[in-house]
C-alpha cells in the first residue's frame, strides 16, 4: 500500500508534486486493497476548523486506472477535502510506536460502493466542523441502502430532532396527582405505554390489532392487558369509567371526519368527568391540520397542554398536533 503522510512523502515523492496531497481510491474487487495515490491538489485546510469544501478542479482518475475500470465505475476519487480528511491514515501520537491494536496507524472505515457515489458522499462531507449538521437525512439514508454504509465519521454536531410533544408521562400524571388509576391505550402497539404506567400504579388496557406482526400476543407476554378491538368497534366499557385515554400514531390523516367523529364521542362516553384525553402525535397535511383541530374542539374539552409542530421526517407538508385535554362536567 502507497502512501502520503501529510509530514512526509518518502514512500512515493517520485509521483508526488506536493508533500500534502492525496486522493483516495478505491478497488471494489477486494475491500482490503485500497491505496492512497499523491495528486497535484494539496490537503483541504479544514484540519484547522474550516469549512468543508469541494475542489472543483481535482481530477477523477489518475492516468494509470485501466480503461475497465473507467467503465464500471469501480475506481473514483472525492472532491471534498473533509472526507479525504476523514479517509488519510491516522498515525499514533508517536510516530513509528505501535498502540495496543499492534499498529502504527489507524485506517478509518467507509463502505466500498461509496466510491460510486461521490457526488452525493461528497456532499455529505460538506459542512463546517464544529458547527451543527446539515439536515441531509434523506442524502445519508440513500448512500446507506445503496450500499455506502459505514458512512463516513464527520466532525459536526447532530441536530436535536424536533420534540413532537413535550409531554412526559410524569408530566401529564402531575396534571392529575393521584387520579388516574385506570385507562386506554388506542394505538399500534406492543404494550410499551401500559408497561410505563405500570410502573407508575396505573392500569392501562392496549386496543390493538396485530398489524403485520402479533401485537396482542406479545401484549399478553409482558404481562399486560390486550384489548382484540378495531377502530370501527365501540368499546367494552362503562359508560364515565375510565381515567385516562391515550392514543398515538393511529388515528391520523388517514381518517375520515365522520369515523373520527364517532371515536371521539365513544371515547367521551367512557372517560369519566374529569378525566384526560392524550392524542400525541396526531399528523396530517397542512390543508387538514385546521378541519381536524376543530373536531377535537368541539368536543369543548378544557386544553391543558397543546402543540402543533411541523412534522419533518418527511418531504411532504405535514404537521404533528398533540395536547392533553380534560373532559368536562355536563350537567
Amino acid at each position: 500500500m502507497a502512501s502520503c503522510w501529510p509530514s512526509s512523502c518518502a514512500v512515493c515523492a517520485s509521483t508526488c508534486k506536493h508533500p500534502n496531497s492525496y486522493i483516495l481510491k478505491f478497488s471494489p474487487s477486494n475491500l482490503q486493497n485500497y491505496h492512497l495515490h499523491c495528486q497535484r491538489h494539496t490537503r483541504s485546510p479544514t484540519a484547522s476548523y474550516g469549512v468543508s469544501f469541494v475542489d472543483e478542479d481535482f481530477t477523477d482518475s489518475d492516468e494509470s486506472e485501466s480503461e475497465s475500470e473507467r467503465e464500471e465505475g469501480s475506481t473514483q476519487s472525492f472532491k471534498s477535502g473533509e472526507l479525504l480528511n476523514y479517509t488519510a491514515l491516522k498515525l499514533n501520537r508517536q510516530i513509528g510506536k505501535k498502540n495496543f491494536l499492534g499498529l502504527e496507524a489507524i485506517s478509518p472505515s467507509v463502505g466500498l460502493a461509496c466510491a460510486k457515489m461521490a457526488s452525493n458522499i461528497d456532499r455529505f462531507m460538506s459542512y463546517k466542523i464544529y458547527q451543527t449538521c446539515p439536515d441531509d437525512w434523506d442524502i445519508a439514508q440513500k448512500l446507506m441502502l445503496n450500499g455506502c454504509d459505514p458512512l463516513p465519521r464527520r466532525r459536526c454536531f447532530s441536530k436535536a430532532p424536533p420534540r413532537y410533544t413535550e409531554f412526559t408521562i410524569d408530566e401529564v400524571l402531575k396534571l392529575k396527582s393521584g387520579e388516574i388509576r385506570i385507562g386506554l391505550d388506542f394505538s399500534p402497539t406492543t404494550g410499551t405505554f401500559a408497561a410505563l404506567m405500570r410502573e407508575r400504579n396505573v392500569t392501562i388496557a392496549s386496543a390493538t390489532l396485530n398489524l403485520g406482526a402479533p401485537f396482542n400476543e406479545v401484549i399478553a407476554l409482558r404481562g399486560l392487558l390486550p384489548l382484540y378491538l378495531s377502530v370501527g368497534s365501540r368499546l367494552p366499557f362503562f359508560d364515565n369509567t375510565l381515567d385516562i385515554i391515550h392514543s398515538t400514531l393511529f388515528l391520523d390523516g388517514w381518517i375520515g371526519i365522520e369515523l373520527l367523529q364517532f371515536v371521539l364521542f365513544d371515547w367521551d362516553r367512557v372517560l369519566r368527568p374529569k378525566g384526560l384525553l392524550w392524542v400525541d402525535r396526531f399528523f396530517c397535511k397542512r390543508d387538514d391540520l385546521k378541519i381536524y383541530l376543530d373536531e377535537f374542539s368541539r368536543l369543548e374539552y378544557k386544553k391543558l397542554l397543546w402543540r402543533v409542530v411541523p412534522k419533518t421526517d418527511k418531504l411532504e407538508d405535514e404537521f404533528y398536533f398533540s395536547a392533553i385535554l380534560e373532559k368536562p362536567i355536563r350537567s
